[in-house]
Parts: C-alpha cells; sequence; structure tokens
C-alpha cells in the first residue's frame, strides 16, 4: 500500500515537471532584452527600392525595420523578417527615406523588443546621377597621441557611392555623426574636434555618413605629459612644474578656459589682475572688477593645496600660473589665442597646443 502511493506521488511529480518545462519559454534568457543592432546600412537598390542591411544579434527571433513618416512625425513599422535575415527591400520610394531597425525575442505569445539602433537614411538614383549616396569615409589618419590639455580636429572625407557609375557624382548629404568610444577618455562633438574629459587611455573615435557608412577605427591615445621631451634639455626646471601638470589638469583647464570665455564675452575688454593668497587665506586680486566668483572654488583648490608658492594672472589675453622664486622663474602660461608664429628656445617652448613653459634663472 506505501508502495502504491510513493508510486502515484513520483507519477504526479512527473506529470506536474512535464507540464512546467512544456510551458517554458523558446529561449532561456528571454527575460533580457536583445541587444542592439550594429552596423546598419541602406543603400540605393533595384526599382526604385531601398536596401537596408544589419549585423546579426546572437539570440534574436527576428527584426523590425521602422521609416519616419514626416505627417505624422514619427517612426511607423515598416517591415519584420525572421532571425535568419540580415536584410530588407523596401517598397518603390520617391524621396529620401530614414530607417532605424531593433531586435526582438519572443516569449509566449510576447515579444520582448531590444534598443532601437541609430537612424540611416538614403535616396534611389538611377545610373549617371548626380546626386548620391556616400560611399567610403576616409580619415586623414587613424592613430594620433594626444596630450591631456590639447585638442584634435579630425579631418576626413567623404566619396561618392560608386553605384550609379558617375565620377562627378556629389554625395547629397556631408553630414557627420561622430562618436567616441569612450566618453571617460575622450569626447567628440559634431565637427570632428576630440576633448580629453579626465583621465589618460585609449579609445576610437569613428564618424558616420548618413546611410550609415563609416570610418574604420580612429585610434585616439591620451598622455597627461607631466614632463614633456623637451624639460630633459632645462636642467634647472623645479619638481613643482611636474606636479602642477600631474596633479591638476583638470583644474587647470577648468580655470583657463574660464577667464578665456570672460574675455570673448567681454570681447577682450574683461578686467585682468592677480590672484593668490596672504596669510589669512585670503584673495587679493590686483583689480577689484575682475569676475571669478564662479571659478572660486576651484581657484582656491588649487592656490591653497599646492605645495609650493603660486600665484595666477590673468592678462588680456594670458593666463599666468605662475611657480617663481628668488632663483627661478617658472611660469605655465595659457594663451586665449593660437601660438602660432611663437619661436621656441631652452627658455621658452609649448607644453600642449595653447600651453607653454616659461623658465630661466635669475642672474
Amino acid at each position: 500500500m506505501i508502495k502504491l502511493k510513493l508510486l502515484s506521488i513520483s507519477i504526479l511529480a512527473i506529470i506536474v515537471l512535464s507540464s512546467i518545462i512544456a510551458n517554458q519559454p523558446a529561449h532561456a534568457s528571454t527575460k533580457n532584452k536583445p541587444l542592439p543592432i550594429k552596423k546598419v546600412r541602406v543603400r540605393s537598390y533595384q526599382n526604385r527600392t531601398l536596401k537596408v542591411t544589419w549585423k546579426k544579434t546572437r539570440g534574436a527571433d527576428g527584426y523590425q525595420i521602422y521609416r519616419y513618416e514626416p505627417k505624422k512625425k514619427k517612426f511607423v513599422k515598416a517591415g519584420e523578417v525572421e532571425a535568419g535575415k540580415k536584410a530588407w527591400i523596401s517598397p518603390k520610394v520617391k524621396k529620401k527615406q530614414t530607417y532605424k531597425v531593433r531586435a526582438f525575442r519572443k516569449n509566449g505569445r510576447k515579444k520582448v523588443y531590444g534598443k532601437f539602433s541609430y537612424e540611416v537614411s538614403a535616396i534611389f538614383y538611377k545610373k549617371q546621377a548626380k546626386k548620391v549616396n556616400a560611399g567610403r569615409i576616409i580619415p586623414s589618419f587613424t592613430y594620433k597621441k594626444l596630450n591631456y590639455y590639447d585638442t584634435l580636429n579630425i579631418k576626413v572625407r567623404i566619396k561618392p557611392s560608386t553605384h550609379a557609375g558617375n565620377k562627378r557624382a556629389k554625395v547629397y548629404d556631408k553630414k557627420l555623426r561622430w562618436y567616441s568610444s569612450d566618453k571617460k577618455i575622450a569626447r567628440v562633438d559634431d565637427k570632428g574636434v576630440v576633448t580629453p574629459t579626465g583621465k589618460p587611455g585609449v579609445c576610437q573615435i569613428y564618424a558616420r555618413a548618413h546611410n550609415g557608412n563609416c570610418t574604420g577605427d580612429i585610434t585616439v591615445k591620451v598622455v597627461n605629459y607631466a614632463r614633456p621631451d623637451q624639460f630633459r634639455d632645462v636642467e634647472h626646471t623645479q619638481k613643482d612644474i611636474a606636479k602642477l601638470l600631474t596633479n591638476y589638469p583638470e583644474e587647470l583647464k577648468e580655470i583657463a578656459e574660464y577667464f578665456e570665455r570672460k574675455h570673448a564675452e567681454k570681447k577682450g575688454k574683461a578686467p585682468t589682475g592677480s590672484i593668490y593668497l596672504n596669510d589669512g587665506r585670503t584673495a587679493i586680486e590686483a583689480n577689484s572688477k575682475m569676475e571669478f566668483k564662479e571659478i572660486y572654488d576651484v581657484l582656491f583648490k588649487v592656490l591653497d593645496s599646492f605645495p609650493g608658492e603660486m600665484y595666477i594672472m590673468v592678462t588680456d589675453d594670458i593666463v599666468k600660473f605662475n611657480l617663481s622664486n628668488e632663483h627661478y622663474k617658472n611660469v605655465l602660461r595659457y594663451c586665449f589665442n593660437s601660438l602660432e608664429g611663437i619661436e621656441e628656445d631652452a627658455r621658452h617652448f609649448r607644453v600642449a597646443s595653447r600651453w607653454v613653459y616659461e623658465n630661466y634663472r635669475y642672474i
């Protein structure tokens, strides 16, 4: 009797377990959204159609293509394909079309959607057309080492698509979409200007055309030059300058760029003067009208914590971080204007694009 009860319980357990397994969704990880789509592109195709392509995403059960509707001012679903496909051909088009793509996974009767891709757009054109989509995107370089205090302007060339067979054809949309692989290392604006943002390291910068065609990796290595190569030839360089560049890079940039903005706002007529600390740790200004309230905390973080005597001077077009003493002159300057035309020598040389180091020994 006991054996029969145990057998009945075992059979019931098997039935319940089988029911649970049968009702499980196709993927064990369906609760997780699919990854965003990568390498989305669109190009002119056949019979007045456009062809959208993308890179497959692992675990996707299919892809949805959305088209922007100007009258409705929103994207609407234009098509859907199975997981094995990585392309979709549009209906016939007359004007420029803009698309974006997302992957989905099936969760029972429902679908779990991933994030939409970036937008891509293109026009259809016939042979020998005068206006075409973008072809190759060619950067002027693929690797640069960038000083923390510098900026970098990346130039690229957009070649027209060769699909039309017209060597004189022009790209109808030359705007590029710039982005960085790591904004903690460097950011890039919509004009291709790269600016370091906080820490040394390596990141990739990309430029993408309207139709998704993209540059390869443009590798940027951000380095904080605490002691540039020129310092090796400066016999009396004090250690203070290395500490200033190494320990306060963000503060130096923030202070210099703040006063540069003030002079630009005042069209070069902003008050000038010197800022330093007296025995009572109080700010002393050579010109009481000089504005620095917004940058006060940063100024005194540097002035008060720097392990050495220093004062900061603002003139018509320069911010000076003066570390001089009775034996040596050590000055780090930030120039609001370009340094082109400045002659360098053993006492006077560039640290970065608009940063100059001056030094000499008093006789």
